[in-house]
């Protein structure tokens, strides 16, 4: 019975003292550093952006640095675009530059004799009949604002396969990140259908607040894309997750980041 006794005491004391040891790990953040790209392309006219980037160390909390001097075009096979860095890292078309739904489009970017590569068509995106809103059913009581859902009333094509990404931001602070919301969708379950009022995104708002509405009809690769960093990041967080995964990207070369080339579609809602 002692002995037992003995055991149960100093476990506690071994496994207590074996959680002081400190363990530096050597991430090799230079070494490993890797070109992140952001790029867009849609088919409505207008000034069109690549954001290129370098990943930077686990442990440093500065913004990405920027990957200037790249050479970078996007081209069908048939006409070809020439981006300028408008600022470092940020890589424009000429203003009227637009997508065609059906053509594929490939983006091509020359950063320091590397060369990358990403690949995707482009899709229409069907019109937007009417949008609408209600309270959403589940309200946080810890939060200032109301929570409501946007009602989307639409046609969705008979072709299989369509995906969509739906984008919502305040028509006054487009550029606030705090008040952007977005989520997506297959249309496994609805192909062929008209949609009457389905709940697309859920947002915090007061009345008088105004959302621009928008859709894209993606590519699949995007939507699996999208589906992964919201698995990364939006659903993760306890201790039974499991270990994190790299995020799929459409670029070659072991570049990070997508090329999405979409039809895009927009409305405005106004919370009354």
């Amino acid at each position: 019975m002692k002995s037992i006794k003995f055991v149960f005491i100093v476990l506690p004391i071994l496994l207590l003292t074996a959680c002081t040891e400190r363990i530096d790990l050597d991430l090799k953040s230079d070494e490993n550093q890797r070109l992140v790209v952001d790029a867009w392309l849609t088919d409505e006219a207008k000034a069109h952006e690549v954001k290129l980037t370098l990943t930077t160390g686990y442990y440093n909390d500065e913004p990405p640095e920027p990957a200037t001097g790249a050479k970078v075009q996007i081209s069908d096979g048939t006409e070809t675009f020439d981006l300028t860095e408008a600022y470092p890292g940020h890589y424009l078309t000429a203003a009227d530059v637009k997508g065609i739904p059906g053509h594929t489009y490939t983006l091509t970017i020359d950063y320091k004799g590397a060369a990358y590569q990403a690949t995707s068509k482009m899709n229409q995106t069907p019109p937007i009949d009417s949008l609408g809103y209600k309270t959403f059913d589940f309200q946080d009581t810890e939060n200032d604002f109301t929570e409501y859902s946007i009602l989307l009333y639409t046609t969705e094509p008979s072709t299989e396969g369509d995906n969509y990404y739906w984008k919502g931001y305040l028509v006054d602070k487009p550029t606030d990140v705090t008040r952007t919301y977005w989520e997506i969708a297959e249309d496994k379950f609805v192909n062929g259908n008209y949609i009457n009022g389905a709940q697309v995104l859920i947002v915090e708002a007061n009345p008088g607040d105004a959302f621009v509405f928008e859709q894209y009809n993606i590519q699949p690769e995007a939507f699996d894309f999208f589906l992964a960093v919201q698995t990364e990041t939006i659903y993760k967080g306890s201790i039974f997750d499991t270990a994190p995964a790299n995020v799929p990207t459409n670029l070659n070369n072991g570049a990070l980041g997508f090329f999405l080339v979409a039809g895009v579609v927009r409305d405005t809602v106004v919370i009354k």
